[in-house]
């Protein structure tokens, strides 16, 4: 199969699989694409006519149902048992984030559903979060990479070093300056030597690409309990070190409130990580962090050489100084 099926087969497809949950008569209202690497990946939203329970997840009424199809068989399997391992270890926690529910894996579809999560993204409440808000996220986010979830993958820093090495031929795709590629030579290979020294734990839970829009504020399950965090886009979870996601995460809100220098513990990023302090078993290691930080900016940097990645998404010779920046951030983080 070279793409996901017909939106007909879709809806039918997500209908069939809420009545297996419990679900009494859903109906799709339209199926629609939402991301597509054509005979890679892409993603499907399948609007419901009306919202509906899940049993066993009260409180959050679905509203549609986020469908997965992948050219890569293996894949939906992998998540499908990735993001149940997750709702079990943090269905015994208290204080955790909401996931998308794993309703269904079609193996003979190649599909993935997904249950929505309704909230907005941190990205959707501004460049900087209030002080309220970063101490909920952090503190979820230390549930979160501390479920003692036992996760069928592990994160290998060597996989993460070949692929930012590899992308060097993207950067050369796009155009970019001959200057600018050396320097993210350059940059990409202090930053491997410095995360390769960090010594890594291997029994937590690593997003892997944990950022403003992948992480939501949620609507209060109940009543006057204040809001919740959700997370979303866990395709790439692995079992591993947090110190990963910190790094990845205070970089990219470094980088949205538009700080300079390499304070990640101060500002916006800061709140967040005092949070997660507080309520983590261990507090985060600063270096650790600041290592990883580095390693996240130079993804950015290939992000925005080539028009992929969080907002904003420069076009044109506006994205040289857009990547020259995310360069310069690791290297004052690798300083």
């Amino acid at each position: 199969m070279n793409g996901p099926p017909d939106a007909t087969t879709v809806g039918a497809a997500v209908e069939a699989a809420l009545r297996d949950r419990g679900v009494a008569a859903p109906r799709c209202r339209q199926v629609i694409v939402v991301d597509d690497k054509p005979g890679r990946r892409a993603v499907l939203r399948a609007e419901l006519v009306e919202p509906v329970e899940l049993p066993g997840r009260p409180g959050s009424p679905l509203a549609a149902v986020y469908v997965k199809w992948s050219a890569d068989t293996g894949r939906g399997e992998r998540n499908h048992a990735t993001l149940d391992a997750l709702e079990q270890a943090l269905g015994a926690v208290a204080g955790g984030p909401w996931l998308p529910a794993a309703i269904a894996h079609l193996p003979g579809l190649s599909l993935q559903l997904l249950g929505e999560v309704a909230g907005a993204t941190v990205a959707q409440h501004g460049p900087v979060l209030d002080g309220a808000s970063a101490e909920v996220l952090g503190r979820a986010l230390a549930t979160f990479h501390h479920s003692g979830a036992a996760l069928p993958a592990a994160y290998h820093l060597d996989d993460e070093a070949r692929t930012l090495r590899e992308w060097v031929t993207e950067l050369v795709g796009a155009g970019c300056p001959a200057g600018l590629v050396a320097r993210y030579r350059e940059v990409t290979d202090e930053a491997v030597a410095a995360t390769a020294a960090v010594p890594l734990w291997a029994g937590g839970v690593v997003h892997r690409d944990l950022h403003e829009e992948h992480c939501l504020l949620t609507a209060p399950a109940e009543a006057g309990t204040g809001p919740g965090v959700g997370v979303i886009d866990l395709d790439e979870v692995r079992q591993g070190d947090p110190v990963v996601d910190l790094g990845h995460l205070a970089v990219h809100l470094h980088l949205r409130a538009g700080a300079t220098g390499a304070g990640l513990y101060r500002g916006p990023a800061g709140a967040v990580l005092a949070a997660w302090d507080r309520a983590a078993p261990e507090p985060s290691r600063p270096e650790a962090v600041r290592a990883f930080g580095a390693l996240a900016c130079v993804k950015i940097a290939r992000q925005r050489a080539t028009g992929y990645g969080t907002a904003p998404r420069p076009v044109g010779a506006a994205r040289w100084p857009s990547v020259a920046a995310a360069l310069e951030l690791a290297e004052s983080l690798l300083r």
